[in-house]
Formats: C-alpha cells, structure tokens, sequence
C-alpha cells in the first residue's frame, strides 16, 4: 500500500512524499523542506536571495520525490544542509562558515545522487557568489 502525504505551502508551492520501505526518512526530509519554506516566507532577506533558496527547496523537493530509498540518506542531508542555509540567510549577522559548509554539503550530496540532483547543483552554483563574494 503506497501512502502520500501532501504538504501545501502557499500559492501553488506543495510538497509530497509517498511512502516506500523508508516511509520515516521521506517524512522528515518533506518536514524540514516545508521549515525552511516556512522560516524563508517570514523573513526578510533579499528578493534574489529569497527567490534563490526558494528555487533550491523545490529543486531538493524534487529529488526527494525521485529519490530511492537507498538515496533517502542523501537528500536528508541535502535538505538538512539547506535549512542551515536558510536560516543562516535570515539572520542579521550571518556565520560565513555555516553558509560554506552547507553549500559545500549541497554540492556533495547533489553530486553523490546523480543526474536527478543537477538542478540542486545549479542552484547552488547560483547562490555561492551571492553569499561568499
């Protein structure tokens, strides 16, 4: 029996996650993509920024959705590596280092899942001149 759990974020922004053998992963990972959509949509932060990390969560939703259970792991930490990174963006004083680690996280991750992960990769390859001129 397949289960899917629909998350409808605003506008025509949802996530979902069906269920396979690692029903829990998809649901934690689909739980910290909706945080830091959540966190994304009450802050302030600059527009090309904003629509940047907004444009990598979909793109991570994606290949949460694609992902096989084997690769749940992964795009755990794809989407662990982008809550820190969005809610390091939001901050006053953000921590240079944590937006280092966690594109340097992304772009591992992304790499290590294959072609379904390019547009992660792309993203990344955009925010990185933003936020470490």
């Amino acid at each position: 029996m397949t289960e899917e759990r629909v998350i409808k974020i605003g506008g025509d922004t949802q996530i979902s996650a069906s269920s396979n053998t690692k029903i829990s992963d998809q649901f934690t990972i689909t739980n910290n993509i909706e945080n830091s959509f959540n966190t994304l949509a009450e802050t302030k932060v600059d527009e090309d920024i904003k629509n940047l990390l907004d444009q990598l969560l979909k793109a991570i939703n994606e290949v949460n959705k694609k992902a096989t259970p084997e690769q749940a792991e992964t795009v755990e930490t794809m989407a662990q590596d982008a809550e820190t990174l969005v809610k390091e963006s939001t901050k006053t004083q953000p921590r240079r280092k944590w937006y280092e680690m966690s594109l340097e996280g992304l772009k591992d991750a992304a790499k290590n899942m294959g072609d379904i992960a390019i547009p992660v990769l792309k993203v990344v390859d955009k925010i990185s001149p933003i936020l470490l001129p």
